[in-house]
């Protein structure tokens, strides 16, 4: 219930792969949206309203490898770019510049924060 659990390092390395640590802010929400299912490829514009001046992100996220080939489908290997703008300045990224991690299954801008409109941008084939 509290979210911590207890187990030996030996049950740990026998369990799992491997360990990643995500971003954690305290009192922050996530929000989600579909962009697509299925499709080979994608070009579309979201407006996001940040009514808050705290720093957030924006994070694009496809099926991990392991999800995808346990689903039966091919292992996904997406060439995805995420751009974010607000009042003119340009927040990017993509995954190609982030391949040197084979098991990457997303894509983020972290933004300082500034409440507004902010357009975000994402292309992925």
């Amino acid at each position: 219930r509290d979210g911590h659990f207890r187990m030996l390092l030996e049950e740990f390395v026998r369990a799992f792969q491997k360990t990643c640590i995500a971003k954690v802010r305290k009192g922050y929400r996530l929000s989600h949206k579909v962009l697509t299912k299925g499709a080979a490829s994608i070009a579309t514009r979201l407006e996001l309203d940040v009514k808050s001046d705290r720093p957030f992100a924006v994070q694009l996220e496809w099926p991990s490898n392991r999800l995808s080939t346990r689903g039966g489908c091919h292992k996904l290997d997406p060439r995805v770019s995420l751009e974010v703008l607000k009042d003119g300045a340009s927040f990017n990224a993509s995954q190609t510049q982030l391949r040197r991690d084979a098991t990457l299954s997303n894509v983020r801008v972290d933004l300082p924060g500034a409440s507004g409109t902010y357009v975000v941008n994402v292309r992925a084939e």
